[in-house]
């Protein structure tokens, strides 16, 4: 399994301006992520600040957050559970609110 800081096969959401204490986000990702039929699969989130000259574009793995000059403020992760007829087809899924 290869590091998160070195896999490519990332989803990343529009930047966000943090104006005030409380902050809620929604990940709009264009279909990026991909999932297996039936089974549960982890998706792993990741709150960042980036410079604000630095564009969701210029980040293709967690390892560029730093070398971007950005930070990882936080990481978690979600079991999403994904039910389809062949295991073997990836199919696209929002994740539970």
């Amino acid at each position: 399994m290869a590091s998160a800081f070195c896999e490519a096969i990332i989803a990343k959401s529009i930047p966000y301006t943090i104006d005030g204490p409380v902050l809620s986000l929604l990940s709009i990702n264009k279909g990026a992520m991909r999932f297996v039929a039936n089974q549960t699969n982890t998706v792993e989130y990741d709150f960042a600040v980036m410079p604000p000259e630095i564009g969701p574009e210029q980040i293709r793995m967690l390892g560029d957050v730093a070398r971007l000059g950005g930070k990882i403020l936080a990481s978690n992760t979600q079991g999403i559970p994904v039910i389809g007829k062949n295991s073997t087809n990836s199919t696209t899924q929002q994740a539970p609110n």
